[in-house]
Protein backbone atom coordinates (compact mmCIF):
# COMPACT_ATOMS: atom_id res chain seq x y z
CA UNK A 1 0.00 0.00 0.00
CA UNK A 2 1.09 3.66 -0.13
CA UNK A 3 1.03 4.02 3.14
CA UNK A 4 -1.45 3.24 6.29
CA UNK A 5 -4.92 3.95 6.28
CA UNK A 6 -6.74 4.52 9.84
CA UNK A 7 -10.41 5.15 10.23
CA UNK A 8 -11.52 7.49 12.10
CA UNK A 9 -15.63 9.04 12.53
CA UNK A 10 -16.34 12.43 12.00
CA UNK A 11 -19.37 14.35 13.74
CA UNK A 12 -20.97 17.26 11.43
CA UNK A 13 -24.40 18.85 11.35
CA UNK A 14 -26.09 16.49 9.04
CA UNK A 15 -24.53 12.96 8.81
CA UNK A 16 -21.97 10.46 10.18
CA UNK A 17 -18.92 10.35 7.78
CA UNK A 18 -15.97 7.88 7.76
CA UNK A 19 -13.26 9.42 7.23
CA UNK A 20 -9.80 7.62 5.76
CA UNK A 21 -6.75 9.97 7.08
CA UNK A 22 -3.35 9.05 4.96
CA UNK A 23 -0.62 8.56 7.57
CA UNK A 24 2.39 9.94 5.38
CA UNK A 25 5.27 7.55 6.01
CA UNK A 26 8.47 7.04 4.13
CA UNK A 27 8.65 2.82 3.98
CA UNK A 28 10.48 1.31 1.32
CA UNK A 29 7.71 -0.52 -1.16
CA UNK A 30 7.85 -3.94 -1.96
CA UNK A 31 5.02 -4.04 -4.37
CA UNK A 32 4.16 -1.73 -7.49
CA UNK A 33 1.01 0.46 -7.39
CA UNK A 34 -0.54 2.98 -9.17
CA UNK A 35 -3.40 5.84 -8.76
CA UNK A 36 -6.67 4.88 -8.79
CA UNK A 37 -7.03 6.22 -11.65
CA UNK A 38 -5.03 3.47 -13.86
CA UNK A 39 -6.78 0.87 -13.75
CA UNK A 40 -8.43 -2.08 -16.54
CA UNK A 41 -10.84 -0.41 -19.26
CA UNK A 42 -9.40 2.98 -18.21
CA UNK A 43 -9.83 6.39 -20.97
CA UNK A 44 -6.59 8.54 -21.80
CA UNK A 45 -6.93 11.99 -22.63
CA UNK A 46 -5.99 12.12 -26.25
CA UNK A 47 -3.53 14.77 -27.96
CA UNK A 48 -1.70 15.80 -24.57
CA UNK A 49 1.36 14.60 -22.54
CA UNK A 50 -0.61 11.76 -20.36
CA UNK A 51 1.16 11.21 -16.50
CA UNK A 52 1.51 8.10 -15.24
CA UNK A 53 2.60 7.65 -11.07
CA UNK A 54 2.48 5.69 -8.72
CA UNK A 55 4.74 3.92 -5.89
CA UNK A 56 7.32 0.97 -6.20
CA UNK A 57 10.44 -0.35 -4.64
CA UNK A 58 12.81 2.49 -3.75
CA UNK A 59 15.66 3.37 -6.26
CA UNK A 60 14.26 1.05 -9.06
CA UNK A 61 13.72 1.88 -12.93
CA UNK A 62 10.12 2.39 -13.99
CA UNK A 63 9.39 1.63 -17.74
CA UNK A 64 5.77 2.43 -19.24
CA UNK A 65 4.87 0.97 -22.20
CA UNK A 66 1.65 2.00 -24.02
CA UNK A 67 1.30 1.01 -28.12
CA UNK A 68 4.37 2.81 -29.64
CA UNK A 69 4.42 4.80 -26.85
CA UNK A 70 7.18 4.56 -23.91
CA UNK A 71 8.69 6.66 -21.51
CA UNK A 72 11.16 5.72 -18.50
CA UNK A 73 12.05 7.22 -14.93
CA UNK A 74 13.48 5.92 -11.61
CA UNK A 75 12.09 5.71 -8.20
CA UNK A 76 13.16 7.68 -5.70
CA UNK A 77 14.07 6.79 -2.05
CA UNK A 78 10.38 6.45 -0.66
CA UNK A 79 9.26 4.62 -3.57
CA UNK A 80 7.52 7.32 -5.53
CA UNK A 81 7.80 7.64 -9.43
CA UNK A 82 5.90 9.52 -12.24
CA UNK A 83 6.79 10.22 -16.19
CA UNK A 84 4.55 11.13 -19.17
CA UNK A 85 3.73 9.16 -22.04
CA UNK A 86 3.88 11.10 -25.55
CA UNK A 87 0.46 12.72 -27.24
CA UNK A 88 -1.70 10.52 -28.57
CA UNK A 89 -4.64 10.36 -30.72
CA UNK A 90 -7.86 8.89 -30.63
CA UNK A 91 -8.27 5.07 -31.04
CA UNK A 92 -11.33 2.88 -29.81
CA UNK A 93 -8.52 -0.28 -29.92
CA UNK A 94 -8.37 -2.14 -27.00
CA UNK A 95 -4.65 -1.96 -25.85
CA UNK A 96 -2.56 -2.84 -22.79
CA UNK A 97 -0.20 -0.66 -20.82
CA UNK A 98 2.79 -2.25 -19.40
CA UNK A 99 4.27 -1.25 -16.24
CA UNK A 100 7.90 -2.45 -15.14
CA UNK A 101 9.15 -1.60 -12.06
CA UNK A 102 12.74 -3.73 -11.27
CA UNK A 103 11.22 -6.87 -11.30
CA UNK A 104 7.94 -6.19 -10.47
CA UNK A 105 5.21 -5.75 -13.32
CA UNK A 106 1.71 -4.91 -13.76
CA UNK A 107 -0.48 -5.10 -16.85
CA UNK A 108 -3.93 -2.85 -17.85
CA UNK A 109 -6.22 -4.54 -20.14
CA UNK A 110 -8.92 -2.72 -22.40
CA UNK A 111 -7.25 0.73 -22.53
CA UNK A 112 -8.72 3.15 -24.90
CA UNK A 113 -7.83 6.80 -25.79
CA UNK A 114 -10.18 9.91 -26.09
CA UNK A 115 -11.82 12.44 -24.19
CA UNK A 116 -11.92 12.63 -20.46
CA UNK A 117 -14.12 14.62 -18.33
CA UNK A 118 -14.84 15.44 -14.74
CA UNK A 119 -17.97 15.64 -13.39
CA UNK A 120 -18.01 16.95 -9.88
CA UNK A 121 -21.18 18.67 -7.55
CA UNK A 122 -23.59 17.42 -5.21
CA UNK A 123 -26.75 15.17 -5.77
CA UNK A 124 -27.46 16.38 -9.22
CA UNK A 125 -24.10 15.40 -10.71
CA UNK A 126 -24.13 11.99 -8.61
CA UNK A 127 -27.93 11.61 -9.55
CA UNK A 128 -27.46 7.98 -11.92
CA UNK A 129 -29.06 6.89 -14.59
CA UNK A 130 -31.31 4.66 -13.42
CA UNK A 131 -33.46 7.38 -11.99
CA UNK A 132 -33.12 9.99 -15.18
CA UNK A 133 -35.89 10.26 -17.87
CA UNK A 134 -35.67 7.71 -20.93
CA UNK A 135 -33.07 5.07 -18.58
CA UNK A 136 -34.88 2.37 -20.37
CA UNK A 137 -33.78 3.05 -23.60
CA UNK A 138 -30.18 4.10 -22.70
CA UNK A 139 -30.16 0.63 -21.21
CA UNK A 140 -31.18 -1.64 -24.47
CA UNK A 141 -28.77 0.42 -26.36
CA UNK A 142 -25.68 0.42 -23.72
CA UNK A 143 -27.19 -3.66 -23.26
CA UNK A 144 -26.48 -4.41 -27.08
CA UNK A 145 -22.68 -3.35 -27.08
CA UNK A 146 -23.26 0.20 -28.47
CA UNK A 147 -21.50 2.32 -25.63
CA UNK A 148 -18.67 0.25 -24.91
CA UNK A 149 -16.16 3.04 -25.49
CA UNK A 150 -18.04 5.18 -22.73
CA UNK A 151 -16.25 4.04 -19.27
CA UNK A 152 -16.91 5.61 -15.98
CA UNK A 153 -14.49 5.98 -12.94
CA UNK A 154 -16.47 6.48 -9.77
CA UNK A 155 -15.11 7.33 -6.79
CA UNK A 156 -15.69 6.57 -3.31
CA UNK A 157 -17.00 9.06 -0.80
CA UNK A 158 -13.96 9.91 0.76
CA UNK A 159 -12.69 12.58 3.67
CA UNK A 160 -9.64 12.70 4.04
CA UNK A 161 -6.78 14.96 6.93
CA UNK A 162 -4.22 14.19 4.33
CA UNK A 163 -4.09 13.63 0.12
CA UNK A 164 -4.58 10.54 -0.45
CA UNK A 165 -2.53 8.43 -2.85
CA UNK A 166 -5.02 5.71 -3.30
CA UNK A 167 -8.12 3.81 -3.26
CA UNK A 168 -10.63 1.41 -4.49
CA UNK A 169 -12.17 2.98 -7.64
CA UNK A 170 -12.50 0.99 -10.73
CA UNK A 171 -12.92 2.10 -14.19
CA UNK A 172 -16.11 0.20 -15.59
CA UNK A 173 -17.16 -0.20 -19.27
CA UNK A 174 -21.21 1.09 -19.98
CA UNK A 175 -23.22 -1.91 -20.55
CA UNK A 176 -26.72 -3.02 -19.83
CA UNK A 177 -25.42 -3.81 -15.63
CA UNK A 178 -23.48 -0.77 -15.52
CA UNK A 179 -25.12 2.24 -17.05
CA UNK A 180 -27.54 2.54 -14.51
CA UNK A 181 -25.67 3.41 -11.85
CA UNK A 182 -23.19 6.07 -13.43
CA UNK A 183 -23.96 9.81 -12.81
CA UNK A 184 -26.75 10.59 -15.72
CA UNK A 185 -25.33 14.24 -16.39
CA UNK A 186 -22.20 12.81 -17.11
CA UNK A 187 -23.27 10.00 -18.88
CA UNK A 188 -25.55 11.95 -21.54
CA UNK A 189 -22.88 14.12 -21.69
CA UNK A 190 -20.91 11.18 -22.82
CA UNK A 191 -23.14 9.86 -25.44
CA UNK A 192 -23.26 13.72 -26.98
CA UNK A 193 -19.33 13.71 -27.26
CA UNK A 194 -18.61 10.39 -28.05
CA UNK A 195 -21.05 10.17 -31.08
CA UNK A 196 -20.31 13.77 -32.37
CA UNK A 197 -16.52 13.24 -32.16
CA UNK A 198 -16.57 9.57 -33.01
CA UNK A 199 -14.15 9.17 -30.13
CA UNK A 200 -14.23 6.91 -26.97
CA UNK A 201 -14.96 9.39 -23.65
CA UNK A 202 -14.19 8.63 -20.14
CA UNK A 203 -15.89 10.02 -17.02
CA UNK A 204 -14.60 10.37 -13.46
CA UNK A 205 -17.62 10.33 -12.02
CA UNK A 206 -16.54 12.47 -8.41
CA UNK A 207 -19.24 13.93 -6.45
CA UNK A 208 -21.45 13.41 -3.56
CA UNK A 209 -24.88 14.08 -2.77
CA UNK A 210 -25.80 17.26 0.00
CA UNK A 211 -22.05 18.22 0.10
CA UNK A 212 -21.21 22.50 -0.03
CA UNK A 213 -18.54 23.43 -1.79
CA UNK A 214 -15.86 24.33 0.52
CA UNK A 215 -14.52 20.33 1.28
CA UNK A 216 -14.29 20.55 -2.54
CA UNK A 217 -12.16 23.28 -2.95
CA UNK A 218 -8.15 23.07 -2.20
CA UNK A 219 -7.65 21.85 1.25
CA UNK A 220 -10.83 20.85 1.92
CA UNK A 221 -11.25 17.17 3.01
CA UNK A 222 -13.60 15.96 -0.24
CA UNK A 223 -10.45 17.31 -2.36
CA UNK A 224 -7.70 15.77 -0.55
CA UNK A 225 -10.03 12.32 -0.29
CA UNK A 226 -11.20 12.35 -4.00
CA UNK A 227 -9.32 14.79 -6.33
CA UNK A 228 -6.41 14.39 -4.92
CA UNK A 229 -5.69 10.90 -6.05
CA UNK A 230 -6.69 11.41 -9.29
CA UNK A 231 -4.78 14.11 -10.17
CA UNK A 232 -2.61 15.16 -12.16
CA UNK A 233 -4.49 12.69 -14.27
CA UNK A 234 -5.02 14.18 -17.97
CA UNK A 235 -8.54 15.38 -18.29
CA UNK A 236 -9.69 17.49 -21.19
CA UNK A 237 -12.71 19.72 -18.77
CA UNK A 238 -14.86 19.78 -16.00
CA UNK A 239 -18.61 19.72 -14.95
CA UNK A 240 -19.84 20.98 -12.03
CA UNK A 241 -23.51 20.89 -10.72
CA UNK A 242 -23.64 21.89 -7.15
CA UNK A 243 -24.72 25.03 -5.46
CA UNK A 244 -28.02 24.11 -3.32
CA UNK A 245 -26.49 23.18 -0.42
CA UNK A 246 -24.75 26.71 -0.36
CA UNK A 247 -27.64 28.39 -1.29
CA UNK A 248 -27.87 30.36 2.37
CA UNK A 249 -24.36 32.15 1.68
CA UNK A 250 -24.82 33.10 -2.14
CA UNK A 251 -22.59 36.56 -1.60
CA UNK A 252 -19.84 33.73 -0.50
CA UNK A 253 -20.13 31.49 -3.39
CA UNK A 254 -18.93 33.59 -7.01
CA UNK A 255 -15.64 33.90 -4.91
CA UNK A 256 -15.58 30.26 -3.69
CA UNK A 257 -16.56 29.10 -7.05
CA UNK A 258 -13.47 30.83 -8.65
CA UNK A 259 -11.24 29.59 -6.46
CA UNK A 260 -12.61 25.97 -6.87
CA UNK A 261 -12.25 26.68 -10.37
CA UNK A 262 -8.64 27.57 -10.37
CA UNK A 263 -7.29 25.27 -8.22
CA UNK A 264 -8.93 22.34 -10.03
CA UNK A 265 -6.77 23.82 -12.91
CA UNK A 266 -3.77 23.96 -11.19
CA UNK A 267 -4.59 20.01 -10.21
CA UNK A 268 -4.74 18.99 -12.90
CA UNK A 269 -2.06 21.13 -14.74
CA UNK A 270 -4.42 22.51 -17.09
CA UNK A 271 -4.75 26.70 -16.87
CA UNK A 272 -7.27 27.10 -19.35
CA UNK A 273 -8.89 23.99 -18.50
CA UNK A 274 -12.85 23.96 -19.38
CA UNK A 275 -15.11 24.34 -16.70
CA UNK A 276 -19.26 23.73 -17.65
CA UNK A 277 -21.61 25.00 -14.67
CA UNK A 278 -25.10 23.91 -14.42
CA UNK A 279 -27.10 26.61 -13.30
CA UNK A 280 -29.70 25.78 -10.38
CA UNK A 281 -33.14 24.18 -11.88
CA UNK A 282 -36.19 25.73 -10.71
CA UNK A 283 -37.32 24.63 -7.44
CA UNK A 284 -39.56 25.00 -4.26
CA UNK A 285 -43.20 26.47 -4.44
CA UNK A 286 -44.24 29.50 -6.79
CA UNK A 287 -44.52 33.06 -5.63
CA UNK A 288 -46.68 35.73 -6.86
CA UNK A 289 -44.03 38.09 -5.46
CA UNK A 290 -42.08 39.49 -8.67
CA UNK A 291 -38.31 39.87 -6.97
CA UNK A 292 -38.00 36.80 -4.08
CA UNK A 293 -35.15 35.86 -2.41
CA UNK A 294 -33.24 32.41 -2.22
CA UNK A 295 -32.03 30.63 -5.40
CA UNK A 296 -32.07 33.71 -7.45
CA UNK A 297 -28.52 35.00 -5.87
CA UNK A 298 -26.70 31.62 -5.90
CA UNK A 299 -27.86 31.81 -9.66
CA UNK A 300 -26.15 35.08 -10.29
CA UNK A 301 -22.99 34.39 -8.60
CA UNK A 302 -22.88 31.25 -11.07
CA UNK A 303 -23.34 33.30 -13.90
CA UNK A 304 -20.64 36.13 -12.36
CA UNK A 305 -18.07 33.27 -12.69
CA UNK A 306 -19.36 32.00 -16.06
CA UNK A 307 -19.08 35.22 -17.68
CA UNK A 308 -16.12 36.26 -16.24
CA UNK A 309 -13.86 33.51 -17.65
CA UNK A 310 -13.40 32.69 -20.91
CA UNK A 311 -13.16 28.87 -20.93
CA UNK A 312 -16.44 28.54 -18.39
CA UNK A 313 -19.51 28.07 -19.77
CA UNK A 314 -23.22 27.96 -18.64
CA UNK A 315 -25.93 25.78 -17.89
CA UNK A 316 -29.64 27.75 -17.72
CA UNK A 317 -31.43 24.88 -16.35
CA UNK A 318 -34.74 27.31 -14.91
CA UNK A 319 -37.04 24.97 -17.66
CA UNK A 320 -36.59 21.88 -16.56
CA UNK A 321 -36.98 22.38 -12.92
CA UNK A 322 -39.63 20.29 -10.61
CA UNK A 323 -41.35 22.50 -7.84
CA UNK A 324 -41.20 19.03 -5.43
CA UNK A 325 -38.28 17.87 -6.25
CA UNK A 326 -35.19 19.47 -6.24
CA UNK A 327 -33.94 16.49 -8.19
CA UNK A 328 -35.15 17.31 -11.90
CA UNK A 329 -35.14 14.07 -13.64
CA UNK A 330 -34.42 15.60 -17.06
CA UNK A 331 -30.94 15.48 -17.36
CA UNK A 332 -30.84 14.86 -21.34
CA UNK A 333 -31.39 18.51 -21.72
CA UNK A 334 -28.68 19.66 -18.92
CA UNK A 335 -25.98 17.65 -20.45
CA UNK A 336 -26.94 18.18 -24.20
CA UNK A 337 -26.50 22.17 -23.22
CA UNK A 338 -23.09 21.45 -21.79
CA UNK A 339 -22.10 19.14 -24.75
CA UNK A 340 -23.12 21.98 -26.95
CA UNK A 341 -20.93 24.23 -24.90
CA UNK A 342 -17.67 22.32 -24.99
CA UNK A 343 -18.35 21.16 -28.92
CA UNK A 344 -18.89 24.85 -29.93
CA UNK A 345 -16.39 26.50 -27.86
CA UNK A 346 -13.82 23.82 -26.74
CA UNK A 347 -13.94 22.01 -29.95
CA UNK A 348 -14.68 24.23 -32.80
CA UNK A 349 -16.58 21.41 -34.05
CA UNK A 350 -20.10 23.47 -35.15
CA UNK A 351 -21.14 27.05 -35.66
CA UNK A 352 -24.12 26.57 -33.62
CA UNK A 353 -24.46 27.88 -29.88
CA UNK A 354 -23.07 27.81 -26.97
CA UNK A 355 -25.31 29.90 -24.23
CA UNK A 356 -28.56 31.63 -23.50
CA UNK A 357 -29.23 34.84 -23.91
CA UNK A 358 -26.63 37.01 -21.76
CA UNK A 359 -27.28 40.35 -20.55
CA UNK A 360 -24.90 42.92 -22.09
CA UNK A 361 -25.80 46.14 -20.99
CA UNK A 362 -28.92 47.94 -19.05
CA UNK A 363 -30.90 51.71 -21.09
CA UNK A 364 -33.72 53.89 -20.43
CA UNK A 365 -35.43 53.28 -22.95
CA UNK A 366 -38.77 55.81 -24.74
CA UNK A 367 -41.87 54.13 -25.89
CA UNK A 368 -43.60 55.67 -29.15
CA UNK A 369 -46.22 56.06 -26.59
CA UNK A 370 -44.19 58.79 -24.18
CA UNK A 371 -43.77 55.66 -21.85
CA UNK A 372 -40.35 55.40 -20.02
CA UNK A 373 -38.88 51.84 -20.19
CA UNK A 374 -35.72 49.94 -19.36
CA UNK A 375 -34.16 48.31 -22.85
CA UNK A 376 -32.15 44.96 -22.26
CA UNK A 377 -28.83 44.19 -25.06
CA UNK A 378 -28.03 40.69 -25.12
CA UNK A 379 -25.40 38.59 -26.34
CA UNK A 380 -26.03 35.42 -27.48
CA UNK A 381 -29.28 37.27 -28.51
CA UNK A 382 -30.08 35.80 -31.55
CA UNK A 383 -33.75 35.10 -32.52
CA UNK A 384 -35.14 36.02 -29.53
CA UNK A 385 -38.37 35.01 -28.78
CA UNK A 386 -40.86 33.53 -26.24
CA UNK A 387 -40.74 29.79 -25.40
CA UNK A 388 -44.28 29.27 -25.59
CA UNK A 389 -46.82 31.15 -26.09
CA UNK A 390 -47.08 34.72 -27.57
CA UNK A 391 -45.55 37.49 -25.34
CA UNK A 392 -42.93 37.33 -23.07
CA UNK A 393 -42.85 36.95 -19.24
CA UNK A 394 -41.08 37.21 -16.31
CA UNK A 395 -40.04 40.56 -16.06
CA UNK A 396 -40.16 42.78 -13.42
CA UNK A 397 -39.53 46.98 -12.88
CA UNK A 398 -38.86 49.02 -9.84
CA UNK A 399 -38.94 52.66 -9.71
CA UNK A 400 -36.64 55.06 -7.07
CA UNK A 401 -38.73 53.59 -4.69
CA UNK A 402 -37.37 49.61 -5.09
CA UNK A 403 -40.61 48.21 -4.88
CA UNK A 404 -40.99 45.63 -7.93
CA UNK A 405 -44.02 44.87 -10.27
CA UNK A 406 -44.57 42.76 -13.09
CA UNK A 407 -43.93 44.45 -16.16
CA UNK A 408 -44.64 44.05 -19.83
CA UNK A 409 -41.74 43.33 -22.38
CA UNK A 410 -41.21 42.99 -25.70
CA UNK A 411 -38.70 41.91 -28.15
CA UNK A 412 -37.52 44.93 -30.01
CA UNK A 413 -37.33 44.22 -34.18
CA UNK A 414 -38.83 47.02 -35.65
CA UNK A 415 -35.36 49.60 -35.08
CA UNK A 416 -33.22 50.76 -37.49
CA UNK A 417 -30.49 49.96 -35.15
CA UNK A 418 -28.94 45.89 -35.42
CA UNK A 419 -28.58 45.42 -32.08
CA UNK A 420 -32.08 45.99 -31.25
CA UNK A 421 -33.67 42.67 -32.42
CA UNK A 422 -31.16 41.67 -29.60
CA UNK A 423 -32.64 43.50 -27.11
CA UNK A 424 -35.85 43.33 -25.29
CA UNK A 425 -37.83 46.58 -23.95
CA UNK A 426 -39.83 46.26 -20.64
CA UNK A 427 -42.39 48.68 -19.80
CA UNK A 428 -44.96 49.43 -16.86
CA UNK A 429 -48.02 51.44 -16.60
CA UNK A 430 -47.04 51.97 -12.68
CA UNK A 431 -43.57 52.76 -12.79
CA UNK A 432 -43.29 56.02 -14.72
CA UNK A 433 -39.45 55.94 -14.36
CA UNK A 434 -38.59 52.81 -14.01
CA UNK A 435 -33.99 52.56 -12.92
CA UNK A 436 -34.13 48.97 -12.00
CA UNK A 437 -35.09 45.86 -14.23
CA UNK A 438 -35.55 42.27 -13.10
CA UNK A 439 -35.83 38.58 -14.91
CA UNK A 440 -36.79 35.29 -13.41
CA UNK A 441 -35.36 36.46 -10.35
CA UNK A 442 -37.34 33.69 -7.81
CA UNK A 443 -37.20 30.50 -6.78
CA UNK A 444 -39.22 28.69 -9.33
CA UNK A 445 -39.60 31.12 -11.65
CA UNK A 446 -42.75 29.46 -13.78
CA UNK A 447 -42.95 32.60 -15.85
CA UNK A 448 -40.18 33.56 -17.46
CA UNK A 449 -40.08 32.16 -21.16
CA UNK A 450 -36.97 34.17 -23.20
CA UNK A 451 -35.04 32.10 -25.12
CA UNK A 452 -32.94 33.08 -28.40
CA UNK A 453 -33.33 31.23 -31.82
CA UNK A 454 -31.40 28.12 -30.85
CA UNK A 455 -33.79 27.44 -27.63
CA UNK A 456 -31.32 28.83 -25.24
CA UNK A 457 -33.00 30.19 -22.16
CA UNK A 458 -32.00 33.24 -20.44
CA UNK A 459 -31.08 33.31 -16.92
CA UNK A 460 -31.69 35.46 -13.85
CA UNK A 461 -30.73 38.96 -13.53
CA UNK A 462 -31.78 42.21 -11.40
CA UNK A 463 -29.80 45.12 -12.92
CA UNK A 464 -29.73 49.23 -11.92
CA UNK A 465 -30.35 50.84 -15.72
CA UNK A 466 -27.23 52.27 -17.32
CA UNK A 467 -25.27 49.63 -16.15
CA UNK A 468 -23.27 47.06 -18.07
CA UNK A 469 -24.43 43.19 -17.04
CA UNK A 470 -22.47 39.99 -17.43
CA UNK A 471 -20.03 39.50 -20.23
Amino acid sequence: MWGSYDSLIVRTPQLFISVVVALITAPTFADLRLSPVFTDHAVLQRDVAVPIWGRATANVDVAVHFGDRAATTKSDADGRWSLELAPMPASVAPREVEITAGSDRLTLHDVLVGEVWLCGGQSNMEWPMAACNGFEAAKSEAAGGKRRTIRALKMPHTLAEQPLGTNDAKWKVTDGESIGSITGVGYLFARVIADRLDVPVGVLDINWGGTPIEPWMKDGQMHRGMIAPVAPFAIRGALWYQGESNAGAADKYADQLAQLVSAWREDFRRPAMPFGIVQLASFMKVSEDPVEGGWSGLREAQAKVAASDPHCGLAVTLDVGDAEDIHPRDKQTVASRLAEWALVTEFQQTAGESSGPVVESVEPAEMTTGEKGIRVRFKHGAGLKPRAGDKLDGFALAGADGKFVWARATVDAQSNDPRDPMSVVVFSDTVTVPVEVAYAWQNNPIRANLVNGAGWPAGPFKLMVATTGTK
